[in-house]
């Protein structure tokens, strides 16, 4: 294209701009990627916040499961958060989802902190729980599945940070 141009002298200056114009419109036009959606909420700022309305279950990777497959823990490297989701409903009726967290205390023993979130399953119309931010590897999160019949399945404990 830019031989084609410098050939061009006299009268064909206009043409040249003309060229080069169009040239510049058309890099405009080509398509281009859509900007990536920003995360609601990261690490601490997503305690008690939804996957869902923040952005963090697209990415999102089942890190455990409990033993009968009913619940997983999950983490959104998005949002460095953590949440427990059902993959399937159940065929018993209600169910009980919850997510759990333990902070590491200066002795190395684990003590459940207070704040857990659970839903009511399949009943409050979602299958997930809200989430806790993954912290670092002095906080443990697990998942758990409790049955109306008061039966219980958990997901390991898996620590804190990144996966």
């Amino acid at each position: 294209m830019v031989v084609i141009l410098r050939a061009l002298t006299g009268r064909g200056r206009a043409l040249r701009a003309l060229l080069a114009a169009a040239c510049a419109c058309a890099g405009l036009l080509l398509p281009t990627a859509a900007p990536a959606q920003a995360a609601g909420c990261y690490g601490g700022t997503c305690d008690g916040q939804g996957p869902s309305g923040m952005g963090c279950m697209g990415d999102s990777k089942k890190i455990a499961e409990s033993s009968n497959g009913n619940v997983n823990l999950r983490y959104s490297p998005t949002c460095h958060a953590v949440y427990a989701q059902a993959p399937t409903a159940p065929t018993w009726g209600q169910a009980t989802i919850s997510i759990e967290m333990q902070d590491r205390q200066p002795n190395g023993t684990w003590v459940t902190v207070g704040a857990f979130y659970e839903i009511q399953y399949p009943t409050d119309g979602k299958d997930w729980t809200l989430m806790f931010g993954a912290r670092n590897a002095s906080f443990q999160f697990r998942a758990v599945y409790k049955r109306a019949n008061g039966d219980l399945f958990y997901t390991p404990w898996k620590a804190g940070g990144a996966y």
